[in-house]
C-alpha cells in the first residue's frame, strides 16, 4: 500500500468519525478537571469514577477528564488521588454538556514519594523533546507486545521484531540511531547492558502491565547518568504506591497461538504506612515466522513504607525467558513465493531451522529506592540495585566449522569418504587432498555449540535537590559495576579428534565494566515564565578483560567525558510555550569493538600490545561525539495539544565495521563516519466532549553520512559520503481516530513508514551500472502503510459478591494489519544479497479483564 493512496482513506475516516456524533445516541458528555485545592495546579493521573453504574477514567496531564455520551440522570461522582482527600459530587445530566471541577485537599497522611530525578522531563518546564504515555494510555495500547512495539506510535520511533508479531526479540530505533545508542532506565535505574550497550526487552515481558508511565525523550534529553543517550532515551516508571486495594485478572488469546495471562494485586495503603503490589504473567506465542516461538514468564513484587520524612520501596521483578531464535532474514525469492509457489508460506520460513536453536536466560532485578525529605527545600533519593543473570543459547552454525576456530587439532583418517567432502583439507581442484603419508586431513565438522553468559550488575545512584527562590539545584553521582563471564561449549560434532573432552570449552573470558559519574543541574527561573536549565556531567567508564583462558590477554581501558547541556523554555502564554537546547555527549566503544574475546583469531585493537609485559597502549578506536541542537513549540488547551520540534544531531567519529585497516591491510572496526541526523517532528491530539478523539504524529528526517569510507581490503574503498544511513525510514506517520460512547470505545490506527535502505550504499546509488545488471535485487524496503483496529467494552460489574464478584469486566478485540498487507520491517545485506524480516499479516487478539 502506498502512502499517498492512503490519504483519502484517512480523510474519509475523519469525516465518518466527525459525523458519528450527529448519529450517536443522544447522551450528554460529562467533562471536568481535578485540581489541587491549595495551589490550583492540575492533578494528573487522578481517578474519577461514576459510582453507579460503575464507570471510571483517569485525568490527563492538564487534570482534565471526560465521560462521553452518559445517559440523562443523576449520578454520584468521586475524584481521588494518592496524597489527597477524595471528593464526591452529585451531578444531574440532561441533554447538554456538564462540566465538573474537583478541588482536592492535600491529605494529612505520610507524604507520598518525591523522587529526585534528572531522567524525566516535564511539560512546559523541560527544554527537551519528549512524549509521555500515562497508565491509561499504556493500558489502551498494550496487549502482549514488547515495549519497542508499544513505543512505535510515538514520534521518530521505529521498531521491529525477529518473530514478526512483536513478541520475542524486538528492537527500537530513535531518530535513525539503533537501540545501543538509546538509553533506557526503569525507575531511574539504567537498563542498558554495560558491555554491549544493548537492551534485551525480551528479559522483561509484560513489565508495562506494572508501569505507571513511559516517557520517550528524543535526542540527548535530560538524563545525566546511565548509558549515553545519543538518539534518545526511554524511561519507565512502575506503580510506586497503589492508591487503592484491587485485584485484576486478565487473559487473552490471538493469532499464532498467542496467549497471555496476568494477575495483578494492589493492597492500597495499609494503616496509612505500608503498600504492597504484585503481578504474575505468562505470555506464549508461536510467532509469525516458523520456529519463532516464545515462552515467557514475568513477575513483579513491590513493597513500600511511607513515613513522615522517608519513603522506601523494594522492587523485585524479572522472568525467565525461553524462545526459538529467528535473527536471520530471508531473501527476495522467499518473499515472492519462488521456493514452494506459496508466498504466504515461503515468507514465514526461518533459516534457523534446528529445533534446539533456543535462547534461555533469566535476570532477576532487585531495587531499593528511598526518597528522603529533609525539609521544605531539600530532598534526597537513593537507588541501590543488583541484577544477577545467567543463560545460554544453543547454536547450529551453518556448514562445517573449522577445528582451529574451536581450539581443536585437525586429525588424519584413511579414507576421503568417511566424512562429507567439506570436512577435509582440499587441493587446488577442491577435492580432499591426500597427505604425504597417504592419509586425509580432517580440518572441520558440522557441530552444535552452547554459548553461555553469567553476569552481575550492581550499583548505587544518590541524588539531592535543593529548592530555592529562583528554581532548583540537583546534584548526584553514579557508581555501577558489571562483571560478566562468557564461555562457549561444543555440545556435538559429527567428527571430532580423539580425546576431545565432553562439552569442550573453546573460549572462556571475564569482562568487567565500571561506570562512575557525577553531575550537577540548575533549573533557574529568569522570570516566572522563562526557565533556564544548565547541566554538566562527568562520566568515566573503565573496561577490563581478564581470566582469558586461552589468549592470556589481560588489559583495562578508561574513557572519561564531560557533557554540558543548556536549554531555555519560555511559557509565552497559558497555552503556548517555546523551547531550545544544545547538548554535547560522547559515548565509548562497546567492549567487543575493542576485543572480540570469543574469536580465537582476534587481537585487542591497540597500536602497542605486549602480552608478557601487560602493556596495551594507544587504542585504535576513539569515542563517538554528538552535538545536539533542538528547538520546539508547544500548545495545550484543555483536551487538545500540539507540539512541533526541529532538530539537528551532528554525529562524529561513528564506529563502524571495516572502518579502517590494520598493519597487514585487513579491514577492522574503526572510526570512519561523520553523519547528520536532522528533521522535524509534529504531534498533536484532540478529544471532543461528544466522545470523538484524534491523535497522531509525523516525523520527517534526513539522516546522511557526511563522510564515510568503508574498506573492503587494502586497495578497495567504498565511498559512502552523502548516502542515506541504513535501517531507518525517512518518513514516519501515525494517526489514531477514536470514538467513546458510554461503555464502549472504537479506534482505528494508521501506521506509515517511508522507504528505508538495508545498507549504507543507498542501494548502490553511486554505482548505477550495478543497479541495471541482470538479476539485481534492490537493497531497500519500500514505503508501506498498515491499519490496526480496536473495540473495547466496559461490561460493568457482576453485582457485588455474585458468582464472579467482579466490580468491573472489560473486553477488548484488536485487529492488526487489517488489510492483510505483506511487507517487511527491517533487513540487512550479506555478500551483496539483501535479506528481510517479514512482518505478520492480518492477526487478531482478544482479551477479558476482571477487576475485583
Amino acid at each position: 500500500m502506498k502512502l499517498r493512496p492512503a490519504l483519502p482513506i484517512v480523510a474519509a475516516t475523519l469525516v465518518i468519525a466527525l459525523s458519528s456524533h450527529a448519529l450517536a445516541d443522544p447522551g450528554a458528555p460529562l467533562t471536568g478537571r481535578v485540581l489541587d485545592a491549595r495551589s490550583g495546579e492540575p492533578l494528573s493521573d487522578a481517578r474519577v469514577r461514576i459510582l453507579a453504574p460503575a464507570m471510571e477514567t483517569a485525568t490527563g496531564r492538564g487534570g482534565e477528564f471526560l465521560f462521553s455520551n452518559v445517559a440523562p440522570g443523576t449520578y454520584e461522582l468521586e475524584a481521588s488521588r494518592l496524597g489527597f482527600a477524595p471528593e464526591r459530587r452529585s451531578v444531574s445530566l440532561g441533554a447538554d454538556t456538564v462540566s465538573v471541577e474537583f478541588r482536592l485537599e492535600p491529605k494529612p497522611v505520610p507524604v507520598p514519594p518525591v523522587e529526585v530525578t534528572t531522567t524525566r522531563a516535564t511539560e512546559r518546564g523541560s527544554a527537551v523533546a519528549f512524549t509521555d504515555l500515562d497508565r491509561k494510555t499504556i493500558q489502551e495500547h498494550y496487549w502482549a507486545q514488547d515495549v519497542p512495539m508499544l513505543l512505535a506510535e510515538t514520534p521518530s520511533v521505529y521498531a521491529y521484531s525477529d518473530a514478526g508479531n512483536g513478541i520475542g526479540y524486538s528492537y527500537v530505533k530513535i531518530r535513525g540511531f539503533p537501540q545501543r545508542r538509546v538509553a533506557v532506565t526503569i525507575n531511574g535505574i539504567p537498563l542498558n547492558d554495560p558491555e554491549t550497550h544493548e537492551v534485551y526487552w525480551v528479559d522483561h515481558p509484560d513489565l508495562v502491565s506494572s508501569a505507571q508511565s513511559l516517557q520517550v525523550q528524543r535526542g540527548v534529553g535530560s538524563a545525566l547518568y546511565g548509558a549515553s543517550a545519543v538518539g534518545g532515551s526511554v524511561n519507565l516508571e512502575t506503580v510506586a504506591i497503589p492508591t487503592e486495594r484491587r485485584l485484576s485478572i486478565q487473559t487473552g488469546v490471538g493469532s499464532y497461538d498467542t496467549r497471555r495471562f496476568s494477575m495483578d494485586y494492589q493492597s492500597g495503603l495499609l494503616d496509612g504506612t505500608y503498600a504492597l503490589s504484585g503481578r504474575y504473567s505468562r505470555i506464549i506465542s508461536q510467532g509469525y515466522r516458523d520456529l519463532s516461538w516464545s515462552r515467557l514468564w514475568s513477575y513483579y513484587l513491590s513493597a513500600a513504607r511511607i513515613d513522615s520524612w522517608i519513603t522506601s520501596r523494594l522492587n523485585l521483578y524479572g522472568g525467565p525467558e525461553q524462545l526459538h531464535l529467528a535473527f536471520y532474514g530471508v531473501d527476495r525469492p522467499y518473499l515472492d513465493g519462488a521456493i514452494t509457489g506459496d508466498a504466504g508460506k515461503d515468507r514465514r520460513i526461518n533459516p534457523l531451522n534446528w529445533r534446539n536453536e533456543t535462547d534461555n536466560f533469566f535476570e532477576p532485578h532487585y531495587e531499593l529506592i528511598q526518597d528522603v525529605k529533609l525539609g521544605e527545600r531539600v530532598a534526597l533519593t537513593s537507588s541501590a540495585f543488583y541484577f544477577p543473570g545467567k543463560g545460554y543459547y544453543d547454536d547450529f552454525p551453518y556448514g562445517p566449522q573449522s577445528f582451529s576456530s574451536r581450539r581443536l587439532p585437525s586429525f588424519e583418517v584413511d579414507s576421503d569418504s568417511l566424512y562429507p567432502a567439506g570436512y577435509y583439507a582440499v587441493d587446488s581442484t577442491g577435492a580432499p587432498a591426500m597427505q604425504p603419508d597417504g592419509r586425509f586431513l580432517v580440518i572441520g565438522s558440522d557441530m552444535t555449540q552452547r554459548l553461555w553468559v553469567r553476569n552481575r550488575h550492581y550499583g548505587w545512584i544518590p541524588r539531592a535537590r535543593y529548592s530555592h527562590g529562583k528554581g532548583e539545584l540537583t546534584v548526584g553521582a553514579e557508581w555501577r559495576e558489571h562483571e560478566g563471564r562468557h564461555w562457549g561449549e561444543l555440545t556435538w560434532a559429527q567428527a571430532l579428534p580423539l580425546g576431545t573432552d565432553p562439552n569442550h570449552v573453546f573460549y572462556d573470558y571475564a569482562g568487567r565494566v565500571r561506570a562512575l559519574s557525577g553531575f550537577v543541574q540548575e533549573g533557574y527561573l529568569l522570570r516566572p515564565d522563562l526557565k533556564l536549565t544548565g547541566s554538566l556531567q562527568w562520566r568515566q567508564t573503565r573496561y577490563a578483560i581478564g581470566k582469558d583462558r586461552y589468549s592470556g590477554y589481560d588489559f583495562h581501558l578508561t574513557y572519561s567525558f564531560l557533557s554540558p547541556r543548556i536549554g531555555l523554555n519560555w511559557n509565552a502564554t497559558e497555552r503556548w510555550n517555546v523551547f531550545g537546547n544544545y547538548a554535547h555527549t560522547q559515548t565509548e566503544p562497546i567492549l567487543s569493538e575493542i576485543y572480540r574475546a570469543d574469536d580465537p583469531t582476534a587481537v585487542p585493537l591497540f597500536r602497542v600490545v605486549d602480552v608478557a609485559a601487560h602493556v596495551y597502549r594507544d587504542p585504535l578506536i576513539d569515542p563517538e561525539h554528538l552535538n545536539d541542537y533542538e528547538a520546539g513549540l508547544g500548545y495545550r488547551n484543555g483536551n487538545s495539544y500540539l507540539r512541533l520540534t526541529g532538530f539537528r544531531l551532528d554525529f562524529r567519529n561513528e564506529i563502524v565495521a571495516n572502518g579502517q585497516i590494520d598493519a597487514l591491510g585487513v579491514p577492522i572496526t574503526g572510526n570512519a563516519a561523520r553523519s547528520v541526523h536532522q528533521g522535524v517532528e509534529l504531534e498533536g491530539g484532540w478529544a471532543h466532549a461528544s466522545g470523538f478523539e484524534v491523535s497522531g504524529n509525523v516525523s520527517l528526517s534526513r539522516n546522511r553520512f557526511r563522510d564515510y569510507r568503508e574498506f573492503v581490503d587494502s586497495t578497495t574503498v567504498n565511498d559512502f559520503g552523502g548516502n542515506t544511513i541504513a535501517g531507518f525510514p525517512s518518513r514516519l506517520a501515525n494517526l489514531t481516530v477514536g470514538y467513546r460512547h458510554r461503555r464502549a470505545r472504537a479506534a482505528l490506527t494508521l501506521n506509515e513508514a517511508g522507504r528505508q535502505y538495508l545498507d549504507n550504499s543507498e542501494d548502490n546509488r553511486k554505482n548505477p551500472a550495478l543497479q541495471s545488471a541482470p538479476g539485481y535485487q534492490k537493497k531497500l524496503i519500500e514505503e508501506h502503510a498498515t491499519w490496526n483496529g480496536l473495540l473495547s467494552f466496559d461490561l460493568g460489574g457482576t453485582g457485588g459478591f455474585g458468582p464472579l464478584g467482579a466490580r468491573r469486566l472489560s473486553l477488548e478485540l484488536r485487529g492488526m494489519n487489517l488489510t492483510d498487507l505483506r511487507y517487511e520491517t527491517a533487513g540487512y545485506v550479506y555478500a551483496e544479497v539483501p535479506y528481510f524480516y517479514p512482518a505478520a499479516t492480518r492477526s487478531v487478539f482478544a482479551s477479558l479483564k476482571a477487576d475485583f
